[in-house]
């Protein structure tokens, strides 16, 4: 099955994050193909093909330590293209774009500089829309040094050492459940990404403020390896109340890693009380298999609490 445009843009991202020019030249050839003859991209297709070329032959012969700079800079130079073509590739099939998530130097320096706007309303706008073009495009953000720096620089300003900036992705990330498929895509990614390591650093305070919130949307991810807190935060919300089932199949996972498998099964049955079905539990349950495995739990162990929790 062939690819879609949003399949082949992530192919893209990916290959230019490892600096692998010809894979995502592949298919902007394909993209200009369709543009048909005289489109205004084929000489810069051209130079980028040529020079790439150039380097390899450069690299097979000599010891020149300018490769990885010249390579840095073809990989942002076809960045810009594929940005461009892909926009003019949507015109063509009339498709729209949303043009606030789409990478542009110019409009990401605008937001920066927006950060520091004297209406408070407008420099949380720019805020939030950074922190979601810096993690959708995090691969591409290490070839673009100036705007990393122009970032810092605004965050600086501020005088808040980025707590306003970070706060406002905690707030993101607490509003999991109101998002798009798209924006949940992004907030799983985010602890992954440039922007998440610039705003939560060495802090051991940001980053259980942020491990909580993602406790707080059902992702145990960033406290696999703290059983402790992740048990003491859900025990809270259950005592409070919560009928929420990832909470107490994430509490079960809890219990289970610290021994107490009759505990965990109870906290299990309960969250598969509460699901609608067997498919809808088991949707919540199987991501945390292999963090439980890696962690020590035989996989035999688990898929027979699977097999009674079907009887349940």
């Amino acid at each position: 099955m062939a690819q879609t445009l949003e399949d082949q843009i992530v192919t893209i991202e990916r290959s230019l994050g490892e600096r692998m020019i010809d894979h995502a030249l592949v298919i902007v050839r394909s993209w200009l193909n369709e543009l048909g003859e005289n489109n205004p991209y084929e000489k810069a297709f051209d130079d980028i093909s040529r020079q790439y070329d150039a380097l390899f032959e450069s690299w097979l012969t000599s010891d020149n330590t300018d490769h990885d700079e010249t390579l840095d800079r073809l990989t942002v130079n076809t960045y810009r293209l594929v940005d461009e073509v892909f926009r003019a590739l949507h015109r063509k099939r009339g498709i729209e774009l949303d043009s606030d998530m789409l990478f542009s130097e110019a409009n990401i320096m605008t937001l920066i500089e927006g950060i520091n706007d004297e209406s408070d309303f407008h420099s949380a706008q720019c805020i939030a829309k950074l922190i979601l073009l810096f993690a959708r495009y995090d691969m591409r953000i290490d070839f673009f040094p100036d705007i990393q720096d122009a970032f810092a620089a605004a965050v600086d300003r501020i005088g808040d050492q980025g707590e306003r900036v970070f706060s406002t992705m905690v707030a993101f990330v607490a509003g999991y459940d109101s998002y798009t498929h798209d924006m949940q895509d992004i907030v799983r990614i985010l602890p992954d990404t440039w922007i998440y390591s610039v705003l939560v650093g060495e802090s051991e305070e940001r980053a259980l403020r942020m491990a909580k919130t993602y406790l707080s949307i059902g992702f145990m991810d960033l406290l696999w390896d703290r059983i402790d807190l992740a048990a003491q935060y859900l025990l809270k919300q259950l005592r409070k109340g919560s009928q929420k089932p990832i909470d107490f199949i994430n509490y079960g996972h809890c219990l289970l890693l610290q021994g107490d498998r009759m505990m965990a099964f109870e906290n299990y049955r309960q969250a598969r009380q509460l699901c609608k079905s067997s498919k809808d539990f088991f949707l919540l349950f199987r991501p945390g298999r292999r963090p439980l495995a890696d962690r020590g739990i035989p996989l035999e162990q688990i898929y027979l609490l699977e097999d009674q929790l079907l009887k349940s």
